[in-house]
């Protein structure tokens, strides 16, 4: 299951916090920045879940060592993360940004000689880190629509 950042996330995103520091001179000018904070917005003070999730997907994409494109997945089962994967070479093997995978090295076009890849996709990592038992019934948060195998393999 995939959810899209909305516009207004990224507009809130740098409000959600749990302290205010009052940097101010005046009590005025701090109570004026409080103001600002839509305290009455629950996603605002402490983002569901889904939103969480989603954050954490993006967060492990930020682990990617893939030269094309980063994603990242979690796998959430009653609220607690069973696994997270990204997109990159298999554990133990030279990094794609490092000569790993040939065919990201030899700057190959979209969708040509997949057969040359070496690097999984974040939703087959998550997958094969949780076992497909701890899967069974839970939600996958993922940055970007799987393609056909990894949707096999979720399905």
């Amino acid at each position: 299951m995939a959810f899209q950042k909305t516009s207004s996330d990224a507009k809130y995103q740098s409000l959600i916090t749990r302290r205010f520091y009052n940097r101010f001179n005046t009590k005025g000018e701090f109570y004026n920045e409080l103001n600002l904070f839509k305290f009455d917005n629950k996603e605002l003070v402490r983002p569901s879940f889904d939103t969480y999730f989603m954050r954490l997907a993006e967060l492990a994409a930020s682990r990617s060592n893939c030269m094309k494109k980063g994603n990242g997945a979690i796998i959430v089962k009653d609220n607690r993360i069973v696994s997270t994967g990204y997109n990159g070479t298999p554990f133990k093997t030279k990094n794609c940004n490092e000569g790993g995978c040939k065919r990201c090295n030899m700057n190959v076009g979209q969708g040509k000689d997949l057969d040359k890849c070496m690097c999984l996709h974040a939703e087959e990592s998550a997958v094969m880190e949780a076992g497909r038992s701890k899967c069974m019934g839970a939600t996958i948060y993922t940055t970007s629509f799987p393609c056909i195998l990894c949707t096999k393999m979720i399905v």
